[in-house]
């Protein structure tokens, strides 16, 4: 826990979002504003986060659901929840549902994000899988408290996309 306020602090913004790719999402600087407003306020709740960035148009959408940002932001609260992307979705197989309006695409996205904590819960149970995130650290040189298994898993699923 840092005295950080990330409201503010332009070198963490500049890194979080090249980090996250999000200069490449035509957010625009309202909506980059709005979403290190909620990350200061460290929500603990997707529901919430969705509507939130909903409610915040992008360049290119006066409305869209960012899933993928706001696991990202979950995520950075809380190293124990997992990150989403299209990516991630692909490899695990999670397939949106759409909906044809606000309350469809929502529960949508919250049911996408559900699966994804019960393939990471699931995965995370699996020898094979704690025989990989112990390699993985052993490579890296990481200690579990330096990145979680969970972070360790989302690297190594999202990678293995990228072949």
């Amino acid at each position: 826990e840092s005295g950080t306020d990330v409201r503010v602090d332009a070198p963490f913004q500049c890194y979080y979002v090249f980090f996250y790719k999000m200069g490449q999402a035509h957010l625009g600087p309202d909506f980059l504003r709005k979403y290190f407003e909620l990350l200061q306020n460290k929500p603990a709740d997707m529901t919430k986060v969705l509507i939130a960035l909903y409610e915040l148009p992008t360049s290119r959408n006066p409305h869209t659901f960012q899933l993928s940002f706001a696991s990202k932001l979950l995520h950075t609260v809380n190293n124990d929840l997992p990150l989403y992307d299209t990516i991630v979705a692909k490899q695990l197989r999670l397939y949106d549902q759409a909906g044809r309006n606000f309350d469809e695409r929502l529960k949508s996205r919250l049911e996408i994000y559900d699966q994804l904590k019960t393939s990471i819960k699931y995965l995370l149970q699996n020898a094979d899988i704690r025989g990989l995130l112990r390699d993985f650290r052993n490579e890296f040189q990481f200690v579990e408290k330096q990145i979680s298994d969970v972070k360790a898993l989302d690297f190594i699923i999202w990678a293995s996309g990228q072949v």
